[in-house]
């Protein structure tokens, strides 16, 4: 073999080696690129799960934020709403103390109102108990009227139950709710006259 044929061989060699080398390394590229694809891929897709859990997270959060503001506004409507009754109810209740002041100046009226208080109560089915609050001025006004009083409520009872025509029961519960009543009187023209006696 000469020198010719010798280097003809060595230089099919390095082809050989060369080509070897360049398809191992093209090899080695392509899974490089593969790996570093689908390195890649996992990690655009848990940065992607972070974002959508933190969205999630702050989305919750906002939720929650607005139930409690609506829960916050809600209480603060029902406050107002509690506070105007309020505030109504105790107007009510002194313009009424101040029309009762007013009515209680005028002997007559105030006579025909505790008549009329005392004849609704009568009429009042349901009611177990009369409570009249009495003070210094209508036992002063009222003595000169109970006697005169119990007569027309027995007779104003007696006109109400027979042309009703109500069920015996009722009857019977208005009958002893006048008993009371007129029991309530006698008391407090009893305590009225003591009353009298004493300041005398």
């Amino acid at each position: 073999m000469n020198d010719a044929d010798v280097s003809k061989q060595i230089q099919q060699m390095v082809r050989f080696i060369r080509q070897e080398a360049d398809e191992k390394a093209n090899e080695i590229s392509v899974s490089a690129e593969e790996e570093f694809n689908i390195e890649k891929l996992q990690l655009v897709e848990a940065e992607k799960k972070k974002i959508r859990q933190e969205y999630e997270r702050k989305e919750k959060q906002v939720e929650v934020r607005k139930k409690i503001e609506y829960s916050m506004q809600l209480n603060a409507s029902r406050i107002k709403v509690l506070q105007a009754q309020d505030d109504l109810v105790n107007k009510m209740k002194d313009d009424a103390m101040k029309e009762l002041l007013l009515v209680s100046h005028n002997h007559h009226e105030y006579k025909n109102l505790l008549k009329d208080l005392i004849i609704q109560q009568y009429c009042s089915v349901a009611a177990r108990m009369i409570t009249i609050m009495w003070n210094q001025c209508c036992i002063q006004q009222s003595m000169s009227m109970h006697q005169k009083q119990m007569s027309m409520n027995q007779r104003y009872l007696l006109i109400m139950m027979y042309t009703c025509h109500l069920p015996q029961a009722i009857m019977m519960l208005m009958a002893s709710f006048a008993l009371e009543v007129l029991y309530w009187l006698l008391e407090m023209e009893r305590l009225c006259l003591r009353v009298h006696l004493t300041q005398d």
